[in-house]
């Protein structure tokens, strides 16, 4: 049976305002919501991830807490241990998605990355390559302001691999 968990995560990495020196408070919150059964109403949970997730859509709910308003904000989110990105499934509103493979250092849309291969041509990135995504929100942010972004994300090969090896035994 396929399990699809949704998380609100908030290992908030960056913020940043344009129109301000200083960094403005942004709250991200994180739960997962767990399904106990097809159809019936999720059960909350608190990190870490459940075991046994081979399909999560990630939440991220986020509150502008600055007393200022803003026209920029920033939000990074690494990509969960185990788990590798959906292609095409970030979504947040008036928000410019870019990826991250090396850790978060540097950002750009998914056709512009690419991964040094050692003694030839750098190969383009995929997916499974993405250590961070971020969301640069553009707009006018007022205190107070709340949003949500979102993404999806599958078992990577060693997790399903350890887990049909669990089922198996």
């Amino acid at each position: 049976m396929k399990h699809v968990f949704a998380a609100s995560l908030g290992a908030l990495l960056a913020c940043a305002a344009v129109a301000h020196a200083a960094r403005p408070s942004v709250r991200v919150d994180r739960e997962w919501l767990l399904p106990v059964e097809e159809g019936a109403a999720p059960e909350r949970v608190r990190d870490p991830r459940p075991a046994g997730a081979t399909d999560a859509l990630y939440t991220l709910r986020f509150r502008y807490e600055g007393e200022e308003p803003v026209n920029r904000l920033e939000v990074v989110q690494p990509m969960p241990v185990g788990l590798r990105y959906s292609p095409g499934s970030a979504t947040g509103p008036r928000a410019v998605i870019t990826f991250s493979v090396d850790g978060g250092k540097t950002f750009d849309v998914p056709e512009a990355l690419t991964i040094p291969v050692e003694g030839g041509e750098p190969r383009p990135a995929t997916a499974d390559d993405y250590t961070h995504i971020r969301w640069e929100l553009i707009g006018d942010f007022p205190p107070g302001l709340a949003g949500i972004l979102s993404f999806r994300a599958s078992a990577g090969p060693a997790v399903l691999e350890s887990v049909e090896d669990a089922q198996a035994k």
